[in-house]
Parts: structure tokens; sequence; C-alpha cells
């Protein structure tokens, strides 16, 4: 093989090796500043929006080689901001997130699959609380030039990952299912 490649013309040798390189995704930077990650569950019925304002993610995908993409996303518990003081110290308490055991909840990518132009699924361990499940994360991804916004949402049991122990392991004022969102604006 060796006394093949001697021969070869650098055209030739670069092409080659070109097709036979392993794919590489794109690495993204997240705009903080404009992107959000959060839920929406409900209490006695009615919806409130929670944003983490504190949260890392690496994001590592493209949109025509999904298969090769990964992210990892980091969530300081104790940045949940509900715009209600009383309820989002409440969050933080043993029967909820319990922030003093579990300061940060982690996902992380295990797969992808391109549901259709522009729609992919991730499925990935989401540990929260303690307790990792797998998860699909349905997710839209625009690209516009050099940048690009990537859109999720899904719907996660609350029990699940043992949030709303105690006096709050009925849904009777706070619903099971919490939607999770997140939205993000990012660049090269």
């Amino acid at each position: 093989m060796l006394h093949v490649m001697k021969h070869m013309s650098a055209p030739v040798l670069l092409a080659l090796l070109a097709t036979t390189a392993p794919a590489r995704s794109a690495q993204w930077a997240v705009d903080y500043a404009n992107s959000r990650l959060g839920f929406v569950a409900t209490y006695e019925g009615v919806g409130f929006d929670t944003r983490f304002e504190t949260f890392t993610a690496d994001i590592d995908f493209d949109a025509g080689d999904p298969g090769s993409g990964r992210f990892e996303v980091v969530v300081q518990i104790s940045s949940v901001n509900s715009r209600s003081k009383d309820r989002d110290e409440g969050m933080l308490d043993a029967d909820w997130f319990d922030s003093a055991a579990h300061p940060t909840a982690r996902f992380e990518t295990t797969a992808f699959e391109q549901l259709g132009p522009g729609r992919f699924q991730a499925t990935g361990n989401l540990t929260l609380k303690g307790v990792t499940r797998s998860i699909m994360l349905p997710f839209s991804w625009e690209q516009d030039g050099d940048g690009a916004r990537l859109s999720a949402e899904t719907t996660l049991e609350r029990t699940s990952f043992d949030i709303g122990s105690g006096e709050w392991a009925n849904d009777n004022t706070i619903g099971f299912k919490v939607k999770v969102v997140a939205d993000l604006v990012l660049s090269p």
C-alpha cells in the first residue's frame, strides 16, 4: 500500500483521504443572552413559565450528518426563575429539585434521528435529582448564514425523576406533566 501511495499525485491522495475521513459535526457557541432553557408546569391547572438563568450547552451538530452529533447540557438548578421568589425557593427544597444534594441537571445525547426537513429527534440521558432516564427530545434546526437556531420541546412526568415528593406526590395542585422547552441561538 505504501508503494502505491508513493506514486499517487498529491491531488489524488488528498481526494482519497477526504472520502475516507470520518464525518465531523459542526461545533456551535450558544448566545446565552438570547437563548432560553426552562419548563412550563401547572399550579391548580394554570401554567407558569420557568427558566434556568445559568446553563452550559455543548452543541456539536451538522444537519447534513445528524448521526455524528452530540449535545451535552448542564443546568445549575439554583438558577431557576419563575418570577416568584417563594415558588423559586420552594423548588430548591428536598421534595422538589433538592438543589443542595443535586446542584445540577445534565442531558447527554446517545443518538439522533431525522424526522423531516429541519426536524430531528435527539435521544439521550437526562439526569435530574440523581435519577437518570432516557428521553426523546424532538427539535427543529434552522440554519441561516453563519448562525443557527435550535428549538426543542418535550413533555416529562415530574414523578419519573422524584420531583414533587411527599405531600406533592399527587397532581391535585402541581400537575404531573411538565413541558421542557429550549430555544438556543447559535453561532459557529
